[in-house]
């Protein structure tokens, strides 16, 4: 399914699909509080809090030899 990363911060959740295929694709931001469905992208209305989710993004993974983003 090419891959998703996910990651929160008390109600922001970001999302990022498809990794094995474009690890420069967009990031989806919901917030949780406001969108527990996680239907409305808000990542346009949140630039700073999208660019700290991909700083985390980048940080806090493990690389793994079974899924690899080659």
């Amino acid at each position: 399914m090419g891959g998703k990363q996910a990651l929160r911060i008390g109600n922001w959740k970001a999302v990022k699909n498809e990794v094995f295929k474009d690890r420069d694709d967009s990031i989806e931001l919901y917030d949780l509080q406001l969108d527990i469905l996680e239907e409305n992208n808000v990542a346009d209305d949140n630039p700073l809090i999208v660019e700290k989710m991909e700083e985390l993004f980048e940080a806090a993974r493990t690389p793994s030899g079974l899924f690899s983003f080659n």
